[in-house]
Formats: C-alpha cells, sequence, structure tokens
C-alpha cells in the first residue's frame, strides 16, 4: 500500500481501501453517522447568536 503524505497533508485524511471488510461497512457507516448526528446537536446548541444554524461544523475546516 502506497501512502501519500502530501495528500493527507492536504486533505487531512488517508482512505486506506480494504482494511475494513465488506461485511462490517454497512454497520460503521451507521455508526458513525449516529456520532456526526449527535455531535451537530451539541455544535447546534452551544452556538453563537452571530453564528450558522449548524454552529461549529459550518465554520472549521
Amino acid at each position: 500500500m502506497q501512502v501519500s503524505r502530501e495528500q493527507f497533508m492536504e486533505l487531512g485524511y488517508l482512505a486506506l481501501r480494504e482494511v475494513t471488510p465488506p461485511a462490517r461497512l454497512e454497520q460503521l457507516r451507521t455508526d458513525f453517522e449516529t456520532l456526526v448526528g449527535r455531535r451537530r446537536r451539541i455544535w447546534a446548541q452551544e452556538r453563537g447568536p452571530d453564528d450558522p444554524p449548524g454552529g461549529d461544523l459550518e465554520t472549521r475546516p
């Protein structure tokens, strides 16, 4: 497997293919969406009066 340091530095993440068994992918996607949904609610609650509706989710890179 080749890893591009430049891509990681530019995007902030790496896609590692065939690391997770395909049978686990759907559950991982569901779990991730649950976690992101929770975090969105927290950010929306913590937003300031001049922040966008999504709070930090919409203002952070």
